[in-house]
């Protein structure tokens, strides 16, 4: 029922809402989405499709359903780039394209036509680093279980206990498991690439430090484990 101006004298401002809304059907809250960025270095089409075939084959339950975002920084010839072909080759692996990022005036018009968002991007590194490092650690004496997700934002994240297969941890800052690490790892998600992870027992799903990301497969249980980025690549060491 609408309530015209002319009525409002007849209603309380409790009675209006409820005229207009009824029953609350949804409430909008802020949460995390893990989104893997995917960047192109090639325009050559096939070569993409066997690399992305291998990749899924490698990790399936990893890719499925997963979130991705196509970055074309690294290429330098994008105007002819078969932006369709790549947009059916992923979904045909039942990942979500999310949109495409960094690309040039032509791609963005093609894009639109195909229904392909297009995404901006933040030229500069953003300024959570030096935050991260004042803002005291999240400290969680706990296990997170399967299926629960942890968001340290602004700042380091300290678990005492350990991650299980299926959990996600992510922090803006660094990350440091004291039991054992075998869910999902975010490391530096605001965009630092300083940050790391450390484990005493590795047996990671996937750790990503911002936005680079690598998935791992066969049991691990590698000991006192520092993960970081070098020449963005994710390196593992023993310490």
């Amino acid at each position: 029922m609408l309530v015209s101006i002319k009525d409002q004298d007849n209603f309380t401002t409790g009675h209006v809402m409820q005229s207009i809304l009824g029953t609350e059907a949804f409430k909008i809250k802020g949460g995390m989405t893990t989104v893997l960025i995917m960047h192109l270095y090639s325009d050559d089409i096939k070569c993409f499709e066997n690399q992305l075939k291998l990749k899924v084959a490698s990790a399936p339950h990893m890719f499925k359903g997963a979130n991705v975002v196509v970055d074309f920084t690294e290429m330098e010839k994008q105007d002819h780039y078969d932006l369709h072909a790549m947009s059916m080759i992923i979904t045909s692996y039942s990942i979500v394209l999310l949109g495409i990022k960094n690309c040039s005036h032509k791609l963005e018009q093609l894009a639109k036509q195909y229904s392909i968002n297009i995404l901006s991007d933040t030229k500069s590194p953003p300024k959570l680093n030096t935050q991260a490092k004042n803002k005291q650690p999240m400290f969680l004496n706990k296990q997170i279980r399967s299926g629960q997700q942890v968001y340290a934002k602004e700042c380091d994240l300290v678990i005492t206990g350990s991650v299980s297969s299926g959990a996600e941890i992510i922090a803006d800052g660094s990350i440091h498991i004291l039991g054992t690490l075998s869910g999902k790892a975010i490391a530096g998600a605001s965009g630092n690439k300083s940050s790391y992870v450390f484990a005493s027992t590795f047996n990671a799903e996937l750790v990503a430090i911002a936005g680079i990301y690598k998935v791992y497969e066969a049991s691990k249980n590698f000991t006192n484990t520092h993960i970081y980025l070098k020449n963005n690549q994710i390196i593992i060491t023993s310490i």
